[in-house]
């Protein structure tokens, strides 16, 4: 949700399907999920919104504006300030403006300036040690002039354009190959361009480490989504709406969101063995009341539910420490000011 408000603020086919997708409601299983014992991340820093948050190596990488850069970095072990990196500023190494968005690839720091459609790409030890680091490279993406995200599956890139199209092929410098624009089953009386509103807004999507396939999760609905890359054309292999979206027709993405419209998804972070997914199931009115969701769903890479936690306080997007076994993610404080909280698994 918080790169969903951050994409806002900015500007707020070619596949075959497999017969494994499931085209009706499906319930999620939360009665049994694990309450956990949650700590919080204390700090003298003085960070802004958190607007993602990534894990390299033993740093925890903040997107949080403290009016010198974009980036926050803290020791995972005990909290301790940095560096900031992401300075603002026009000269090598700096950033024109905290319009990011970041992702960790293996040993490559990936950046995407939201605002120019460029790709910027780190290598990861320097990118944590100097905070004017040189991008090892950088290409821009053509055809569309904005996009929400970028990521790499297979040998391709793969965007979500701010313009109406749904995902965007590229090869890895860049250039434009082709358009995806299948969407799930909102119901006979939604039309197209609200549901592109739906998917392109309000989604969440990370490839896996390995680069086979990426995941796309709805904020409105709960829908989750599979692909991987087929005869160089982008694939649907799994497709489960957990929540009857709800939505209404409009000529805008704000109002297609009602008082009972369903909340599902509201964060992702993915290994190879899993996808963990912050996770509402309240309706928007409920929902608006704290803007957190309750649960980490767990999902194996068919789509499978493997397990779910219950988070006291709620949670927004999230990231996984492999090493310390231990979740990560967004929350808020009692002054509703945005924290860092984290639970083992």
């Amino acid at each position: 949700m918080k790169k969903i408000l951050l994409i806002i603020s900015i500007s707020f086919l070619y596949s075959c399907k497999s017969n494994n997708i499931t085209d009706y409601e499906s319930a999620l299983n939360l009665g049994n999920a694990t309450n956990v014992s949650t700590k919080f991340f204390v700090t003298d820093k003085i960070l802004g919104g958190i607007f993602n948050l990534q894990l390299a190596d033993s740093a925890l990488i903040l997107l949080s504006d403290d009016g010198n850069g974009c980036l926050q970095l803290f020791n995972k072990y005990d909290y301790t300030f940095l560096q900031t990196n992401g300075i603002y500023g026009r000269g090598p190494g700096e950033f024109p403006t905290n319009l990011v968005d970041l992702n960790v690839y293996k040993d490559t720091i990936q950046v995407l300036d939201l605002q120019r459609n460029i790709v910027s790409l780190f290598h990861k030890d320097n990118f944590l040690t100097d905070s004017f680091a040189l991008a090892d490279r950088t290409f821009q993406i053509d055809k569309y002039k904005g996009c929400f995200d970028i990521f790499p599956v297979d040998n391709f890139y793969i965007s979500r354009p701010s313009i109406k199209t749904r995902f965007a092929l590229y090869n890895l410098n860049g250039e434009h190959i082709k358009d995806y624009n299948i969407y799930p089953d909102y119901g006979p009386n939604i039309n197209e361009e609200s549901k592109d509103y739906a998917l392109r807004y309000y989604c969440f999507t990370k490839t896996k480490p390995d680069f086979t396939k990426f995941v796309s999760l709805s904020y409105i609905g709960g829908i989750l989504e599979i692909f991987n890359i087929h005869d160089n054309s982008i694939n649907k292999v799994t497709e489960i709406m957990f929540l009857d979206p709800n939505i209404k027709n409009s000529k805008d993405y704000i109002s297609i969101v009602k008082d009972d419209t369903n909340i599902g998804f509201c964060g992702v972070y993915v290994t190879d063995k899993y996808i963990y997914a912050s996770y509402s199931g309240l309706q928007f009115k409920d929902f608006k009341q704290k803007f957190l969701a309750d649960y980490v769903v767990v999902f194996d890479w068919d789509g499978n539910q493997k397990k779910s936690y219950k988070v006291n306080g709620g949670l927004l997007g999230l990231t996984i420490d492999e090493e310390l076994n231990r979740v990560y993610y967004i929350t808020k404080n009692l002054e509703g000011v945005d924290i860092i909280g984290w639970f083992n698994l």
